[in-house]
């Protein structure tokens, strides 16, 4: 796995760290709990495991759409991250 690869690989884990401190922060505002809850599995499921596990061309096109959804839905840090992890996994495939 090249350097792009284990960068986007390192984004998408402080991507699903910060969905998971979203989702503990929902715990004390419960209608707040089920977004972050479901990002970070799909981030997790969708992007992370992907690369990790070398089908980066997979991960490219859920990271850049789940990038944009945790824009939209409030994750500002998280949706910025996947962005980066999108451009990133487009280094890494075409080094």
């Amino acid at each position: 796995m090249n350097q792009h690869l284990e960068s986007a690989a390192t984004l998408a884990l402080v991507a699903i760290i910060l969905d998971v401190l979203g989702f503990l922060f929902g715990l004390l505002f419960l209608p707040f709990i089920v977004l972050p809850f479901i990002f970070m599995f799909l981030n997790y499921f969708l992007v992370y495991a992907r690369i990790k596990e070398g089908r980066a061309e997979m991960a490219r096109t859920p990271s850049i759409v789940l990038g944009v959804l945790e824009l939209l839905f409030g994750g500002i840090i998280p949706g910025i991250l996947l962005i980066i992890c999108y451009v990133k996994i487009n280094d890494g495939l075409s080094a």
